[in-house]
């Protein structure tokens, strides 16, 4: 808990500075294009080392690759406190930007290694860790603005102790959760870059609500391209943008702990459609948040829809679970359904059997992934591409009319899918 509090912190603290320091030495409209450039760079790099990354921590650990990634952080950031240069910075962010995932990477197995056997603790251990990593941000944030607005060197050095302290708790606070018997030899390999699309061909209502994932994560490309916005509509600074972060932080963390009590009230799939609706309309608020008051009213309708996504991919896991359980697997003692009479029956067969599922589960994590990892490719230059538009037509607002488009889109897609089908 304290590590993912911690390096939470790491980037939360430095959240304000890259885009205070670009708008300070150029353009807005070059500001955002260096931004949505770095961010799709960064994601290219990650969509063909991930597979890798995941086989790097199979095979020498998990503990070591724990505290190398936020070393090697602390290092790209010394050179931003030492020389705090707008090549330098983007440097930083990119090196840093490819260390994010590996650490959770590492951070996620090694949770799994120790409770990998129980599903129910592994869900609680990952909810309460997404709340240390929400807490450290939001503080971080608040800190970072206020840190960035009087020199960019104060945010990245007090990121450098975030990032020491991580390092110096893991290396004698934990102790490696992977024996030596259960590692593989690492061997670099890419990904498929087009695994996604077998998402979209398992049936009607299974690429129906991969097409509403697929628009509600591009609908959240605009990245750091809101304090760009903030300073153009209401002249806030670093230590505003970090304040309104900090806030927005929180009021998210609630939003998503409301997501079970409503999922009861309302079902999964009015629940999708009344949360899609407060994101679009949070968006068009802070479209026309000229106002620091507006701008905060807007942080309450995004904060219900902060759950929106949650029902559409459980049920997702959920078909997939359906569409396998037919299916039949191949057994030494001939062609064995997966019914009731054979799992009773042959518990050999059923071990194969529930094998592939896992298997096939792990292909579906993979498939998703994927498709994460090419959104964040084509959503920030996306966004940034609009703004330059929007920008020179005297629209600068126009990426969150965009985001409200998408998420209205994702809206009637889901929409589509009747109420019987998202049980």
């Amino acid at each position: 808990m304290a590590a993912a509090f911690l390096m939470s912190s790491c980037f939360g603290v430095i959240a304000q500075a890259l885009p205070a320091a670009l708008m300070d030495a150029t353009s807005k409209v070059r500001a955002v294009t260096i931004l949505g450039q770095l961010g799709s760079a960064s994601a290219f790099c990650e969509v063909f080392l991930s597979n890798s990354f995941g086989k790097l921590v199979d095979a020498i650990g998990r503990k070591p690759v724990l505290i190398f990634a936020p070393a090697a952080a602390v290092a790209a950031r010394t050179l931003v406190v030492v020389r705090p240069a707008l090549p330098v910075l983007v440097t930083a962010r990119f090196l840093t930007s490819l260390l994010v995932p590996l650490f959770w990477l590492a951070f996620q197995s090694s949770m799994a290694d120790m409770y990998g056997d129980d599903a129910t603790k592994l869900a609680v251990l990952s909810s309460r860790v997404a709340a240390c990593m929400g807490l450290g941000y939001s503080i971080a944030t608040l800190l970072g603005g206020k840190l960035a607005a009087r020199s960019v060197r104060l945010a990245y050095l007090a990121s450098c102790l975030y990032g020491i302290a991580v390092c110096l708790l893991l290396l004698f606070g934990m102790s490696e959760t992977l024996p030596a018997s259960r590692r593989k030899p690492f061997s670099f390999s890419g990904t498929n870059p087009l695994l996604f699309m077998r998402l979209f061909q398992r049936g009607r209502v299974f690429g129906t609500l991969n097409g509403v994932v697929l628009l509600q994560a591009m609908s959240n490309g605009m990245g750091d391209l809101w304090q760009v916005l903030a300073r153009e509509l209401r002249g806030w600074g670093p230590s505003q943008c970090g304040s309104f972060a900090s806030i927005s932080g929180l009021s998210f963390m609630a939003g998503t702990l409301l997501t079970a009590p409503a999922l009861r009230l309302l079902g999964p799939r009015r629940y999708t459609l009344v949360s899609t609706a407060a994101s679009v309309s949070a968006n068009v608020v802070l479209a026309h948040g000229t106002s620091d008051a507006i701008a905060y009213a807007g942080v309450a309708p995004a904060a219900l829809g902060a759950g929106k996504g949650k029902p559409v991919s459980a049920r997702i896991v959920n078909l997939a679970e359906q569409q396998r359980l037919p299916q039949v697997c191949a057994h030494p003692s001939g062609s064995v359904g997966m019914d009731r009479v054979s799992r009773a029956n042959n518990t050999s067969t059923f071990t194969a059997c529930a094998s592939l599922m896992c298997d096939a589960q792990g292909a579906l994590a993979a498939e998703r992934s994927t498709l994460n990892a090419i959104v964040k490719v084509v959503a920030p230059s996306t966004f940034a591409y609009v703004f330059a538009r929007g920008s020179a037509l005297g629209v600068p607002v126009l990426p969150f009319y965009l985001a409200a488009f998408l998420l209205t889109l994702s809206g009637l897609l889901a929409a589509t899918v009747p109420a019987s089908e998202w049980r």
